[in-house]
């Protein structure tokens, strides 16, 4: 079973304060363009968009709606 890609995230290290943080995007174009503008305009750590896949597929239930 394949399921669809739903968005993709950027990991981002900010070295002076030690931190990461991973904003998401809904299509691959815009990940780019955030990852290539942040590149350029910082100092920081920027991974290449990563694609998000569910893992499981769930049935939703009518109890699930209550």
């Amino acid at each position: 079973m394949s399921l669809p890609i739903t968005g993709y995230a950027v990991f981002v290290y900010f070295k002076n304060v030690n931190r990461c943080h991973a904003p998401h995007f809904p299509d691959i174009e815009s990940a780019e363009e955030f990852a290539n503008d942040l590149r350029a305009m910082s100092d920081c750590e920027v991974a290449e968009p990563i694609a998000i896949t569910p893992t499981t597929k769930k049935e939703l239930q009518i109890a699930d709606l209550m």
